[in-house]
């Protein structure tokens, strides 16, 4: 996904043709770029689905995992794994929500978490965590 590389993301990708669907490229995702073997029964919900700027259409899955001893980053794909403690996620402090323009192009409201551990997550990740972390304070 050149549109997107060296920006923070959750694991993913574009499904293959073995993949019956979307859960299934997910968990093969997840495997391929993680080193963890994921199951169905691992799933916990899905996050409202969305849209990129650059085309792409994201399916967010929400899994359990009871430890992240084997994770074993694949070195071609991803270039580090950012742990951010949920607690932190959590404070409304540590979010906002401002316009933003891409090249000139467009201007639209994103969401930007506070830096973590010098990292910035922002756009359609911070997005996606903003939906999460509201979705559990409910």
């Amino acid at each position: 996904m050149s549109d997107h590389q060296n920006q923070i993301s959750f694991p993913g990708g574009v499904s293959e043709e073995e993949d019956e669907t979307t859960l299934h490229t997910a968990l093969r995702e997840f495997e391929e770029e993680i080193g963890i073997s994921l199951s169905k029964d691992n799933i916990l919900g899905v996050i409202q689905p969305r849209g990129t700027s650059t085309g792409y259409f994201i399916y967010p899955f929400v899994a359990f995992l009871s430890n992240i001893d084997g994770i074993k980053r694949n070195h071609n794909e991803v270039e580090k794994i950012i742990q951010i403690p949920l607690q932190w996620l959590l404070k409304p402090k540590n979010h906002t929500i401002k316009p933003y323009k891409h090249k000139g192009k467009f201007e639209n409201d994103v969401v930007f978490f506070e830096p973590f551990d010098d990292e910035i997550v922002w756009g359609i990740t911070a997005s996606i965590l903003l939906d999460f972390i509201t979705q559990i304070k409910k």
